[in-house]
C-alpha cells in the first residue's frame, strides 16, 4: 500500500467523488488513481454516490456562501472608510455653495 492509498482511505466518500471529478487536474495522477480504486473498494450503493454527491454539493454551496460573507464584510470597510467618486461631488458642489 503506497501512501495515496492510505490518505484517500481516510476520505469521506464525497472528497473522493470531488477527487476524481472536480479536483483531478490539481492532484498527481498517482493520487487520483488511488481515490479511484479506494472508491472501487467501497463498492459504494447508488443511493450512497448519491449522497456524496449532495454533500458535495453542500459543501461548495456552503463556500460560496462564506466567501460571499467575506466580500460583503470588505466592502462594508471600503464603504465606511474610503471616500467615493459620489462623495467627491457631493464635497464640491457643497463648498461651491457655500461660496
Amino acid at each position: 500500500m503506497n501512501s495515496y492509498e492510505k490518505i484517500m482511505m481516510s476520505h469521506s466518500n464525497a472528497r473522493l467523488i470531488e477527487i476524481v471529478t472536480v479536483l483531478k487536474d490539481e492532484y498527481q495522477p498517482e493520487a487520483v488513481q488511488a481515490a479511484i480504486s479506494e472508491l472501487k473498494r467501497r463498492n459504494l450503493t447508488k443511493s450512497e454516490i448519491e449522497s456524496a454527491k449532495n454533500e458535495l454539493i453542500q459543501n461548495q454551496m456552503e463556500e460560496t456562501t462564506r466567501k460571499n460573507k467575506s466580500i460583503a464584510w470588505y466592502w462594508k470597510i471600503l464603504i465606511a472608510f474610503l471616500p467615493t467618486p459620489f462623495d467627491a461631488i457631493v464635497l464640491h458642489v457643497i463648498n461651491e455653495r457655500k461660496q
